[in-house]
């Protein structure tokens, strides 16, 4: 059993639930997006970007690594808390599948600055 079904399989079954709807999205989008673990997290890599999840005790953490694509999500779910740049939706919060996947659209495609 790879470390990404590992880590899914001891959560919780709404945080199970959930983060299978964002794994089933990205992969649905970005059929050649990487899954791994990073950080102790299930990450999506894509184009030099990424995106990772997090199991906390009541709650599932959404990283996104960019302040701005938290904004669609907290402007129309006031009541989802949120982090720097990451979202920190309570067992009890909607799931708003749609607003989480336009922003895992863009962290994805982001064009990343020539060095």
């Amino acid at each position: 059993m790879n470390s990404v079904y590992l880590y899914i399989s001891n959560l919780p079954e709404i945080r199970k639930t959930r983060i299978n709807d964002i794994r089933n999205f990205v992969h649905s989008v970005f059929p050649d997006a990487s899954e791994s673990m990073k950080y102790k997290m299930p990450t999506f890599e894509y184009n030099g970007n990424r995106v990772s999840m997090a199991s906390q005790k009541n709650y599932l953490s959404i990283y996104f690594c960019n302040a701005k694509l938290i904004k669609n999500v907290t402007d129309k779910y006031p009541q989802i808390k949120s982090g720097k740049a990451c979202l920190n939706i309570k067992d009890s919060d909607p799931f708003p599948i749609n607003e989480i996947g336009k922003s895992i659209i863009i962290a994805l495609n982001e064009e990343k600055p020539d060095k």
